[in-house]
This record gives structure tokens, sequence and C-alpha cells, in this order.
């Protein structure tokens, strides 16, 4: 990561693409799922807060390994390439942080929604959060120098299949959004990046952002999407 904690989480086109299409969408974020939980200027500020606090990063702490590091070098010889590979071991430093738009806010989010909530229906939200987080650890894989990566759209059409069914029976409910909502990014959080955290002993990349670069694009789709679907 260097010393610089700002970056974008995707390339720019497709940063300027998921603004537009958090413009074209707020209306119905506001009028729908979350209109009983923020006023329209919180929904706003929480939303547009997330996706450019995406590209803050908090480092945590730094973690030092050592692995093994294949160098190749191309000699010439009478217009011949012959490549020559050494091994050497090297210190690789990681640095692991939390991304702003992309783990803290969504985290505050979620504990409002379930603090909105009386203690008897939180069981809902746990097994809500576990039921994600068992597939996003599935699904999820570790690029090197990038960190976690996985499919951004399974997530929110799962978030939203298991906050139906654990609300059925109850009729309309605001409950059914929130608990798509926290058990989406929560899952996402949990199940792709705080548990494969130990995997940067394996890849050795410069920086694990939790919550950001392969995971924000799943995390912030899945804030949105999975609470608009039901």
């Amino acid at each position: 990561m260097g010393k610089n904690p700002l970056y974008l989480p995707l390339a720019l086109p497709f940063f300027i693409l998921l603004f537009l299409f958090l413009i074209l969408l707020f209306p119905l974020i506001i009028g729908g799922a979350f209109s009983r939980f923020f006023s329209p200027q919180m929904a706003m500020l929480l939303l547009f807060l997330s996706l450019f606090g995406s590209m803050v990063n908090v480092p945590l702490r730094t973690v030092y390994t050592r692995g093994e590091v294949l160098t190749t070098k191309i000699h010439s010889f009478y217009g011949f390439l012959y490549p020559d590979i050494t091994r050497e071991f090297r210190t690789r430093k990681t640095v692991i942080a939390i991304n702003l738009g992309g783990a803290l806010v969504p985290i505050a989010i979620s504990t409002y929604l379930i603090i909105c909530f009386s203690p008897a229906l939180s069981w809902r939200f746990a097994v809500g959060i576990a039921l994600v987080s068992a597939v996003c650890f599935k699904l999820a894989r570790s690029v090197p120098n990038v960190g976690i990566a996985m499919p951004g759209f399974i997530p929110p059409l799962l978030a939203a299949l298991i906050a139906i069914l654990l609300t059925r029976g109850m009729g309309p409910s605001i409950l059914t959004p929130a608990l798509a909502y926290v058990s989406g990014v929560l899952g996402v959080l949990i199940g792709a990046d705080l548990l494969h955290l130990g995997e940067i002993t394996k890849y050795g990349s410069r920086m694990l952002s939790i919550g950001g670069a392969g995971t924000f694009d799943g995390i912030f789709l899945t804030g949105i999407i999975s609470a608009l679907l039901v």
C-alpha cells in the first residue's frame, strides 16, 4: 500500500459507472428499503460515504513473512536466449488495513439496523450472517498483489433469498430489507475477507485491505441490491 492510503478500489471507468448507477437508484433506495430507518439526507450521506470512502484505507498492522521468490533472467549467447532461474528467500511486508467505505461504514450501518429491532429477532440476523459467510468463504479466492476477490452479484441474491425465507410468515415487514442488508454485508466481510486473512503468508501481497479492492464491489452491491430485491 505504501505511504498513500488513498486508492480507487475499481478502475476509474467502472467507478464512474457505479457512481451513475447509484444516482439512478437513489430515489428507489430513499422511498423503499431504508425509508423507515434513515432520513433522506442521512441516507444520501451514508451511500456516498460508502462509495467515496472506498478510496480510504486505515492501516491496522504490518505483517512480515519470509518466503521463496523466483527470479528469471534472460541471457543471450550468439543470438540464442537462455533463461536463468534463481531461487531466493526474501522477507515480504504485508500491510493489513480496513477500508472506510467497504468495511467501517457498512459495519456501522449494520450495527444500527440490528439495534433497531428487539433482541428476540437477533437470531435471524445471526443465521443470515452465518449462511452468507459460509458461501462467501467458498467463493472467495486470493489474488496475488490484489487481495481477496469474489463474484459481486451472488452475495446480494443469496442475502435477499435468505432474508425472505427467514421472515416468511411475518407478513410485510421492515425486517426483511434490514436482514438482507446486514446478512449480505457482514457475510461478505466475514466469509470473504476475515476468514481468508491467513492466506497472506501464502501469497505475500503488499496489502490486504478488509472490505477493499476485490471485495468492495461485492460488499457495496450486496448492501444496495439485496435490500432493493426484497
